[in-house]
């Protein structure tokens, strides 16, 4: 069933307004844009197909966020992709309304990577988007979308 999410870069832009936390459960998401995997001409059906997605990974973060830090806002959305696609499957990321360098955050961040900042696996992997390129990339992906389906 098709969802109206807000993409990263767009709840960015126009609602957090600030650099911005999201958590990306999606194994070939993560491989390919945080450790540089190449995907085989075999392998490329896989980039952002759901069922690359730790649904597992996806329950024990939503279990821990509900016991730990309850408190702090997580909402459903599109993972930061290539302006190119209109669309693309919700692969289970959740924007994480966190600081950095905040006690929740530290917690989050203990959970998620190992002492050096390497992400512990590429099934739950924690993602910022600063502010200034969230700008960029939205504005990118407004134009683009408004010459294909502008006026």
């Amino acid at each position: 069933m098709p969802q109206i999410l807000y993409t990263v870069d767009e709840y960015a832009v126009t609602v957090n307004k600030k650099d911005t936390h999201w958590i990306v459960f999606n194994k070939t998401y993560n491989d390919v844009n945080a450790f540089g995997k190449k995907l085989t001409h075999e392998e490329s059906h896989k980039y952002l197909d759901k069922s690359e997605t730790d649904y597992e990974a996806q329950k024990e973060f939503l279990s821990f966020m509900k016991e730990n830090l309850p408190h702090v806002k997580i909402l459903k959305v599109f993972d930061l992709v290539s302006i190119g696609y209109l669309t693309y499957p919700y692969l289970g990321s959740y924007i994480i309304d966190i600081e950095a360098e905040t006690p929740e955050y530290d917690k989050l961040m203990q959970k998620y990577e190992n002492k050096d900042g390497t992400p512990k696996s590429n099934n739950a992997l924690i993602w910022v988007l600063p502010y200034k390129e969230a700008q960029k990339i939205y504005k990118k992906r407004k134009a683009f979308l408004d010459a294909e389906f502008g006026d």
